[in-house]
């Protein structure tokens, strides 16, 4: 069987209006933003193997640097899949770089510094069908995250996780984990082990509807002591032929900037409605509370329409509105306004 290569190059130019991009409380000053973030995507298939490249550079050029800094952030991901006649292996490489304001929000709540994060991981997982109805998976993981012009604290994780599946059905699927995580700060000066347990299943309610449901525990131990903190996780998707939406309803418990493991509440709903077969219209709601950091919450809602102008042009406009707050602070808001144009080649 001869390889199957697929390459493709797309560029998007935006122009983003923002009324407050630094979350002032006083005195808000907006910033007009040019975006330019070419992207490249890359696979090859034969009978066994997939080898994956994702490539793209983020431009950024802001009206007000002492309010949004100017930023040039790359991202590189290489995969690859190999199948088995009972399972597969997979390793996976990334590099990232980023703002703050936008990397830290999943993983630490609400950053009002124009820092920068660079972030490297590897990864490898394998999967073995023991049976028609059983199969067991190993993934294990490791990543070093960096800060620049922001106090936050370098630090690296090491994790191991492991995996039983079990069909009862052609609908249902069950499963238990079992994970240990390492947290380490590359000075040397804390470290925190996370042990976690979970249990869960994934029901497929019929053709179009998916529901997915995790809970457990997290044991977390450092130098401060030993902790204990329930988690788990509810997601439902629904996909028909003009509509498809998800929310997950979660709880979390992540390495993070601050130092250690946060513990997070948070929500995320989303969907898409197809106008016509050229356009469509779409809905992100995204809260999160964040326990560690003076009960940081953030709540994010945006809604975007697009449209192709042909094969190889796609016209986009969103808007969006961020707000966060804390037990020391008033609710702070950002309101922002974009226009994209995009090319495939």
């Amino acid at each position: 069987m001869s390889a199957e290569v697929q390459h493709e190059l797309v560029i998007p130019a935006t122009i983003q209006y923002e009324s407050n991009s630094a979350f002032l409380s006083d005195n808000a000053t907006s910033v007009y933003k040019k975006i330019l973030t070419p992207h490249f995507i890359s696979s090859i298939r034969d009978e066994r193997n997939l080898w994956t490249a994702d490539f793209s550079y983020h431009i950024e050029r802001s009206s007000d640097t002492n309010i949004s800094e100017d930023r040039n952030d790359p991202a590189v991901e290489l995969g690859w899949v190999h199948e088995f006649e009972t399972g597969n292996l997979s390793l996976n490489l990334r590099h990232e770089e980023g703002s703050t304001r936008e990397t830290e929000l999943n993983d630490t709540g609400f950053i009002s510094v124009d820092g920068t994060r660079k972030s490297k991981s590897a990864s490898i997982s394998w999967l073995k069908n023991l049976s028609e109805v059983f199969s067991f998976g190993l993934n294990g993981s490791g990543t070093e995250t960096t800060y620049q012009n922001i106090d936050l604290i370098d630090y690296t994780t090491r994790a191991l996780t492991a995996r039983m599946n079990y069909r009862t059905t052609e609908t249902l699927l069950i499963f238990l984990e079992a994970g240990k995580t390492r947290y380490e700060s590359i000075d040397n000066q804390e470290r925190s082990d996370s042990k976690q347990m979970n249990i869960g299943s994934q029901l497929d309610i019929s053709d179009n509807t998916v529901a997915i449901l995790s809970i457990g525990v997290s044991e977390t131990e450092n130098l401060d002591g030993e902790g204990r903190e329930n988690q788990g996780s509810f997601t439902l998707n629904f996909e028909e032929d003009r509509i498809e939406y998800s929310f997950t309803l979660s709880r979390t418990i992540s390495p993070s900037g601050p130092g250690g493991f946060s513990k997070a509440d948070q929500f995320i709903g989303n969907a898409v409605y197809a106008v016509d077969e050229i356009s469509n219209i779409g809905f992100e709601l995204n809260y999160r509370k964040n326990f560690d950091i003076d009960e940081n919450k953030t709540r994010i809602v945006s809604i975007n329409y697009n449209h192709e102008l042909g094969e190889q042009w796609n016209f986009t406009i969103t808007g969006s509105r961020s707000e966060a707050e804390s037990n020391i602070s008033d609710v702070i808001s950002n309101d922002i306004l974009s226009i994209s144009m995009s090319y495939t080649i």
